[in-house]
């Protein structure tokens, strides 16, 4: 019976080293396509922050009435629920 030693002449090492091989390139692939994705990402974030930023400026009253609206609405909200939790406390003395 003969020993086989751990070296790459052994055929489960031989295998073993192909696949480390093939998940070091696979992970460079995706470590390559996560940084494009990344910098898409940014790229696409800016654009839209400059559009933004230049309809605020073409249109700013609309976005003042919004903002208004939405503090509004949530002012509201945050009213009733305080309200409506003073009322259940009142009720229980």
């Amino acid at each position: 019976m003969t020993k086989h030693s751990h070296t790459s002449e052994h055929p489960k090492n031989e295998g073993h080293l192909r696949d480390k091989a093939s998940f070091g390139d696979k992970f460079e692939d995706y470590e390559g396509r996560l940084d494009e994705l990344r910098s898409n990402i940014q790229d696409r974030g800016k654009e839209a922050i400059r559009k933004f930023g230049r309809n605020v400026k073409k249109n700013p009253w609309m976005f003042i009435g919004g903002t208004a609206l939405a503090a509004l609405t949530l002012g509201f909200i945050a009213g009733r629920t305080v309200f409506k939790d003073s009322d259940s406390d009142e009720e229980t003395d």
